[in-house]
């Protein structure tokens, strides 16, 4: 329904999409440290925000004029959209490197490394990519597919380190 309403909808949809990780830190633990939820919390929605949800609308932007959407795109131009994009992602690359706070684990600067790389690869070369070449949908669909890989990455970063430090 916020769909014609507001691009605001985009704050909602980046806390639903981290309700998922957080819901599965009280599953482990009824009792989580907050800074650690929040950690989570802010990692997951700036990744959101500018790896999926503006992505998506600015592919979509064709189809969403035609329906008077309210997204971000559309309602600032595709020049904010894309600084919007470059500072969310900027964000989530940064947020990435406390990421071994909430971890049990001691996972030192190889660790901050590899998904500072990942990061790189997948979201900051492609965002910067799209902002730089304003293009319509094609950009938007390559960061949109590469964010979708990001979490995907994070998790064989932290498997590999995770069987590294059982090993040791």
């Amino acid at each position: 329904m916020l769909f014609k309403v507001t691009y605001l909808r985009t704050f909602v949809s980046g806390l639903v999409k981290s309700s998922g990780p957080i819901a599965a830190i009280y599953v482990v633990d009824p009792n989580p440290d907050i800074a650690k939820v929040l950690l989570i919390l802010a990692w997951v929605f700036v990744w959101e925000i500018g790896g999926q949800n503006i992505p998506a609308d600015w592919n979509d932007t064709v189809e969403d004029k035609r329906v008077n959407a309210k997204t971000i795109p559309l309602q600032l131009g595709t020049q904010t959209a894309g600084l919007i994009v470059l500072l969310t992602l900027g964000l989530t690359v940064t947020i990435s490197l406390f990421l071994p706070l909430a971890s049990p684990l001691t996972l030192g600067w190889l660790y901050r490394l590899a998904s500072a790389a990942a990061g790189a690869f997948l979201l900051l070369k492609p965002g910067y990519d799209l902002y730089r070449q304003q293009a319509e949908g094609r950009m938007a669909a390559k960061l949109f597919d590469n964010a979708s890989f990001y979490p995907m990455a994070q998790l064989v970063i932290i498997t590999v380190f995770v069987l590294y430090n059982a090993i040791i």
